[in-house]
């Protein structure tokens, strides 16, 4: 199995609910999703040829700490 198709496939399986995750789960999901995000945040800022690390990576922890906090039961949302 490819790298890439790993990768969706792990994305894919994501549950919100506590009870149904180990921390190291979480974590590992909170990383990819925070680095996804660092990377096309930097991607981005390449394209307008204005690169700032600090803006990507406060963006990357904020999405680091929010979704762990969802996956976690410390944040609920209505569906």
């Amino acid at each position: 199995m490819s790298v890439l198709k790993r990768f969706f496939v792990r994305i894919a399986n994501i549950r919100f609910d506590p009870n149904e995750s180990a921390l190291k789960n979480d974590l590992i999901d909170a990383l990819i999703l925070a680095g996804l995000t660092f990377f096309t945040n930097l991607a981005s800022q390449a394209v307008i040829s204005q690169i700032n690390l600090v803006q990507a990576s406060i963006q990357a922890g904020l999405i680091f700490f929010t979704f762990l906090a969802i996956k976690r039961g410390l944040v609920t949302f209505k569906s």
